[in-house]
C-alpha cells in the first residue's frame, strides 16, 4: 500500500525545499542528500509529508501552511513600488480547510491565510539647492483588511471566518511610510569682529527647514471557494433474520466514503483518494486535492449493490455494528446494532448438487401460505413446494413473503463436467483392472 501511495502522491518539487516541517524529517533529509534526481526526490519526500490518502489530512495542511515563512513573492506574483515603499506584494495562499474537487471547496468555517512583504528604502543624497539633506523614518503602518462577501472579518494574515454561502475572500493592505526630510543650506555670517567691525565671514551648512513626506501604496487580492456542507444521509434498515444470518439494507447519499464495522466483519468503500499538491513555489504551500476513485474492502460480509450507493448486507453477527460516513470535511458515526425481524421462511431442496436441465424440487415452509419463489430469471407463486429446471450458472433460490426474503444456495454443473468425471472414473477403473491383472501375471507387487 505504501508504494501505491507514493505514485499517487506525485507533487512538484522545488530545489529550495526545506525538511524543517516534514513529519519524518530524518527521512526527508536523507532523501534530499541522496544522489537521486529531482523527480525521484519529489516522489519520496511526498511520503514524508503525510501517509494518508484514504481520508483528507486537513491537520497537516494547516500545520504546514501556517508554519511557512514568506519573504520574496511566490512565482507568478508581481510586486509594486511607490516612493520609499519597494517590492510590495500580497497573496491569499490558502483557505483552511479546503479541498480541490473540480473547484475549491470549503465547509464554510475555517481560516484564510495571506502572505505579504515589502521593504522601505528612504531616499538618499542631497536635494537640489541643499548643502546637506537628511532623511528619517517617523512611522510605518500596514493595516490589513480581510473581508468575506464584502463584509469585514479581520485584520490579520490568518483570519477566521464562518458562513453558509459561497465565498469571495478579499484581502487589502494599505502600506504607509512617513518620514521627515531635513534641508540644510549654506549660511554666510560674520565669524570674526574687531572693534565692532566684521573682519571675517564664514559660510556654514545650517538647517533651513524640515518637511514631512508620506508614501502610500494599496495592494489587494481575492479568491473564491464553493460552500460545501452536504447533508450526509445514511439509512441502515434491518430486513430480516433467518437461522444465524442477518440481512440489512444500507442506503447512502452524499458520502465520500463510509464503512460498516461489525467487529468481525467489515464493509468499507471510498469514492475518492486524496493527494497533496504543491502550490506557490518555491514555498510549497499544500493544497489537498480529491481525486474520484472507487475502492474498498469487504471482510466476512456478503454485499450486493442494489442501486448506486444502496447495498444489501448479509452477515452472521450484528451485535457490534457501527456505521461511519464521511464527507470531505466531516464524519458521522451511528450505531447500527439493531433488532432484526425474524423470518419464519425456510427453503429445502431434494439435494444440493444438480446437473444442467435437471429438475429441482423445492420444499417450502410455511406450507400453508403462498410464497413468491424465484430461481434464475423465473418467479412463481408457490404453496408448500415448487419445481424448477436447473440452469447453469444460476445457484440461488429465494422465497419472499410480507417483506421477508430467504435464500438457498445450490450447486449447478454442466453435463459436460459430469461426463468428464464419469469418464475419469471409468478410466480409473480400467487402470485399476490393468494393475490387478499385471500383478497376478507377474506374481508379485508392482
Amino acid at each position: 500500500m505504501k508504494w501505491v501511495f507514493l505514485f499517487v502522491f506525485l507533487i512538484p518539487f522545488a530545489q529550495a525545499f526545506s525538511c524543517d516541517q516534514v513529519g519524518n524529517r530524518q527521512f526527508c533529509e536523507d532523501v534530499m542528500q541522496s544522489g537521486l534526481n529531482a523527480s525521484e526526490k519529489n516522489l519520496l519526500v511526498s511520503q514524508a509529508v503525510s501517509d494518508r490518502y484514504e481520508y483528507p489530512d486537513h491537520e497537516i495542511v494547516k500545520a504546514w501552511n501556517t508554519g511557512l515563512k514568506f519573504s520574496q513573492p511566490p512565482e507568478g506574483v508581481s510586486t509594486l513600488s511607490s516612493g520609499s515603499i519597494r517590492n510590495a506584494w500580497l497573496k491569499i495562499v490558502s483557505i483552511i480547510p479546503s479541498v480541490m474537487d473540480s473547484e475549491l471547496l470549503s465547509p464554510g468555517k475555517g481560516e484564510v491565510l495571506s502572505a505579504l512583504n515589502y521593504t522601505i528604502s528612504l531616499p538618499s543624497g542631497t536635494a537640489s539647492g541643499d548643502c546637506k539633506t537628511t532623511y528619517q523614518q517617523t512611522a510605518v503602518s500596514n493595516p490589513v483588511k480581510v473581508s468575506l462577501n464584502d463584509n469585514p472579518i479581520g485584520n490579520s494574515k490568518l483570519t477566521s471566518f464562518e458562513t453558509d454561502k459561497d465565498m469571495n475572500f478579499e484581502v487589502q493592505i494599505d502600506i504607509i511610510s512617513d518620514y521627515s526630510v531635513s534641508h540644510y543650506q549654506w549660511l554666510t555670517a560674520c565669524c570674526q569682529k574687531k572693534r565692532g567691525v566684521c573682519t571675517k565671514k564664514c559660510t556654514t551648512c545650517e538647517l533651513h527647514h524640515t518637511s514631512q513626506v508620506q508614501d502610500r501604496l494599496t495592494l489587494a487580492d481575492s479568491t473564491q471557494a464553493k460552500y460545501y456542507a452536504p447533508l450526509l444521509k445514511a439509512e441502515f434498515k434491518p430486513i430480516q433474520q433467518y437461522s444465524d444470518t442477518n440481512e440489512a439494507r444500507l442506503t447512502l447519499q452524499n458520502q465520500t466514503a463510509f464503512y460498516v464495522d461489525y467487529g468481525d466483519a467489515l464493509f468499507e468503500k471510498h469514492f475518492y483518494f486524496y493527494r497533496m499538491n504543491w502550490t506557490f513555489p518555491p514555498y510549497n504551500v499544500l493544497q489537498l486535492q480529491a481525486v474520484p476513485s472507487e475502492y474498498g474492502k469487504i471482510e466476512n460480509v456478503n454485499v450486493a449493490e442494489v442501486t448506486n450507493k444502496s447495498y444489501r448486507l448479509t452477515t452472521k453477527n450484528n451485535a457490534n455494528c457501527v456505521l461511519v460516513t464521511f464527507s470531505h470535511f466531516s464524519s458521522f458515526a451511528d450505531d447500527c446494532a439493531k433488532t432484526f425481524p425474524v423470518s419464519n421462511i425456510t427453503i429445502r431442496t431434494d439435494k444440493l448438487d444438480y446437473v444442467d436441465n435437471e429438475t429441482i424440487h423445492v420444499i417450502l415452509q410455511p406450507n400453508n401460505t403462498r410464497l413468491v419463489v424465484t430461481y434464475g430469471t423465473t418467479s412463481i407463486s408457490a404453496l408448500g413446494n415448487a419445481t424448477f429446471i436447473a440452469q447453469f450458472p444460476y445457484n440461488r433460490i429465494t422465497a419472499q413473503m410480507n417483506g421477508f426474503t430467504t435464500e438457498k444456495l445450490i450447486s449447478i454443473r454442466k453435463k459436460e463436467t459430469l461426463a468428464f468425471f464419469l469418464n475419469l472414473s471409468v478410466f480409473g477403473g480400467v487402470l485399476y483392472s490393468l494393475h490387478f491383472a499385471a500383478k497376478k501375471f507377474i506374481g508379485g507387487p508392482l
